[in-house]
């Protein structure tokens, strides 16, 4: 399983980078053309007006969240995709707020966002610095929205590979979350293709 996923590791990073022109591809392929469903999923959980994506990729979500009214940031370390996400922005009329970055270094003043959102995301999700940098961000009540995984079929097997994923499965991100301070809940999403395994994780208001 170790090979795997290091084999896994190695064919996502080509995919998002030399191979971006791929990705939609790929992506509709292993999802029978459900992805874009999936991603949107999220939109009914982002609450406020300041919403930063991490990890936007080609933009879909971007666009949906443009269009369903908000003026998202995005951060993204790949400058492929980077351009892929602005181009498809400028195409539907939209502005960008998309930046080059980690997550594990937020170029956003403390306590600037109500909600960070993340589909689909790799390791760096669980970095102990991504989640330092999220709370910094985020608002006393904001929220982070992750999307861990989705499927057109729910089995008992997908919950067990669901803790073997990209991201070491929907047990590890929320004990993560939990130690950074965050408040959490794993949810799974009925949708009209399948279902979608989420994590959302509130940071305290203050007393």
């Amino acid at each position: 399983m170790g090979l795997l996923r290091s084999l896994l590791r190695i064919f996502f990073r080509h995919l998002y980078h030399r191979l971006a022109p791929l990705y939609d591809l790929v992506a509709w392929v292993v999802s029978l053309g459900a992805w874009q469903d999936w991603g949107r999923t999220a939109l009914h959980f982002v609450e406020g007006p300041r919403v930063l994506e991490l990890g936007p990729g080609p933009g879909h979500l971007q666009a949906a969240l443009a269009g369903a009214g908000w003026s998202p940031l995005g951060l993204d370390e790949s400058p492929q995709m980077l351009g892929r996400a602005a181009r498809r922005l400028r195409h539907a009329g939209r502005s960008s707020g998309l930046a080059r970055g980690l997550a594990q270094e937020l170029p956003f003043a403390s306590e600037s966002l109500d909600t960070i959102v993340s589909a689909f995301p790799t390791d760096y999700i669980l970095d102990p610095q991504t989640l330092a940098e999220a709370w910094r961000t985020l608002r006393p009540g904001g929220r982070m929205v992750v999307i861990l995984w989705a499927s057109r079929w729910e089995t008992r097997r997908l919950f067990e590979l669901s803790h073997q994923g990209p991201t070491r499965g929907a047990a590890a991100l929320p004990q993560a979350l939990a130690r950074a301070g965050f408040e959490t809940e794993s949810r799974l999403e009925h949708v009209r293709n399948g279902v979608v395994a989420m994590v959302l994780a509130r940071k305290p208001s203050r007393l």
